[in-house]
């Protein structure tokens, strides 16, 4: 039953990434393994920021400002990533 289970997990995260993929480039194609990868990676991040985000409430004003500077400052930063990306570097 688990490896069953995990098939269709697998199953369900392959065919997700490989739709992602295909909408982002316009064209229905195939990923590779490392695409699908890295796509994981970037959902990853996406529910740690859904995490972080539900939290904010409990921050003051100066502490908001204070992780504010600290993301802005992470490195690599997302945005930075992200415009690299798109430059095809």
């Amino acid at each position: 039953m688990f490896a069953l289970r995990r098939a269709l997990i697998d199953f369900v995260h392959a065919a997700h990434a490989g739709f992602i993929a295909a909408f982002m480039k316009g064209v229905l194609m195939p990923a590779t393994g490392e695409l699908i990868r890295m796509m994981n990676y970037v959902d990853d991040i996406a529910a740690t920021l859904r995490r972080v985000n539900a939290s904010l409430y409990l921050l003051s004003k100066e502490e908001k400002q204070t992780l504010a500077d600290y993301m802005r400052k992470s490195d690599p930063n997302f945005v930075a990533l992200v415009e690299q990306l798109e430059r095809g570097e």
